[in-house]
């Protein structure tokens, strides 16, 4: 059902509807908005949310900074989440934001991963030059330790995954690679 099938003969939406409060967040209830002005808005956010969500999922697949990564997942997941909760009011095509989520729910430790295995890649790169074995051990430390503070958005294998590759690092280093 679209948001034309719900007030299809109605020129007026009544600002209580949901598509009202999702488009226009905090109006007052008990007052009615043009039908043109909210299918005009309603696009307008979709887009805007559209391109946010674009430029999230670029940063999530190429980020390997931590902040960024996870930052940007948050939202990501988030702006999916707004975006399902419009479905039933806007005519959206395939794959629908609801299916964008659930994949993004199953994907979520294989995304993890990859991204612990760019930001590994990246802290190796780092550590392989630095000259000194107290600043290598600090490097590969600030790998543990930034990762372990992102525990609680991780799954059980996402921690097993960094946990390992911070065993390796610390294995070069005290065989002097």
């Amino acid at each position: 059902m679209s948001l034309f099938d719900k007030f299809k003969n109605s020129r007026k939406i009544p600002t209580e509807s949901a598509i009202v409060q999702i488009v226009f967040p905090g109006t007052a209830p008990g007052g009615y908005i043009a039908k043109n002005i909210v299918l005009r808005s309603a696009k307008m956010v979709i887009d805007d949310k559209t391109r946010i969500i674009d430029d999230c999922v670029k940063l999530v697949n190429e980020s390997y900074n931590p902040v960024v990564f996870f930052k940007r997942y948050d939202l990501l997941i988030s702006l999916c989440k707004e975006m399902a909760d419009m479905e039933e009011y806007y005519p959206f095509k395939d794959p629908l934001p609801s299916t964008q989520l659930l994949h993004l729910n199953e994907q979520k430790p294989l995304t993890i991963n990859d991204f612990i295995d760019r930001y590994y890649e990246s802290i190796n790169s780092k550590i392989s030059k630095l000259k000194t074995e107290k600043a290598r051990i600090a490097k590969s430390v600030e790998f543990y330790n930034t990762l372990s503070s992102y525990n609680g958005i991780m799954e059980s294998e996402n921690i097993a995954k960094y946990s390992d590759l911070y065993r390796q690092l610390k294995t070069k280093i005290n065989e002097g690679a």
